[in-house]
């Protein structure tokens, strides 16, 4: 059995901020072409500025959640799971 003890707040947070940003990115291209050739000026904005949303609230929002997660498993335990070791070819 393994356990988390601590999550490293800002490495965890950048980490997954850059996933929300890159994957927000790809999910919201052919919805971005699709309002593209509707109206031009409002499918630049949109597609700048919705993953760069996603960027700054999941960096935050994911730091106050490792910043509790470090209070809740400091007190009670943190999440355990098991490791199995694997041969690779």
């Amino acid at each position: 059995m393994v356990e988390i003890k601590k999550i490293n707040i800002k490495q965890t947070a950048k980490v997954i901020a850059l996933l929300y940003g890159l994957f927000t990115i790809i999910i919201f291209a052919p919805v971005t072409f699709i309002m593209f050739l509707i109206d031009r000026d409002l499918t630049v904005f949109i597609y700048l500025f919705v993953p760069l949303v996603y960027v700054v609230f999941g960096y935050f929002g994911v730091a106050v959640f490792s910043w509790a997660y470090n209070i809740i498993a400091k007190r009670f335990g943190g999440i355990k799971f098991e490791l199995e070791s694997t041969n690779s070819n």
